[in-house]
């Protein structure tokens, strides 16, 4: 098992892997309690953050400045069934880098491993376990 996700009351659940922790949702019973983004937000965050990665990388190996890098996503949705449609990421440099390098790091960013993995036709097994806890 690399991730552990448990119920934590509510419509909030816990994410765990290799000792850190991820929050989603909320507790109606406990407004005040720790809150999270939704799976849709976190699923879209991941993937900004490994292309932010890939090209924190790139700019770092060929000395481009990289400190202070963010990345906006927009996610355009369907129905029938629910899913991210499009998504829509813009990686703002805090210099603006020529135009033969803004092309390299596009190409590094269409890297990243979230990317690829829907790009590649990711594929999900799902099942139950039938053993009591």
């Amino acid at each position: 098992m690399e991730i552990l996700v448990s119920h934590m009351g509510g419509m909030r659940f816990k994410a765990e892997a290799r000792g850190n922790i991820v929050i989603t949702g909320e507790n109606e019973e406990d407004p005040d309690g720790p809150r999270g983004m939704w799976p849709g937000e976190l699923f879209a965050a991941s993937l900004g953050m490994c292309i932010a990665g890939y090209v924190a990388s790139f700019c770092k190996n060929h000395g481009l400045p990289y400190e202070g890098i963010t990345v906006e996503l927009s996610r355009e949705q369907a129905r029938k069934p629910s899913r991210v449609k499009h998504m829509d990421v813009k990686v703002k440099l805090p210099v603006v880098p020529s135009a033969r390098e803004q092309k390299a790091i596009v190409r590094a960013a269409d890297l990243c491993y979230v990317t690829q993995s829907i790009r590649g036709g990711m594929t999900v097994g799902v099942s139950l376990d039938s053993e009591p806890r």
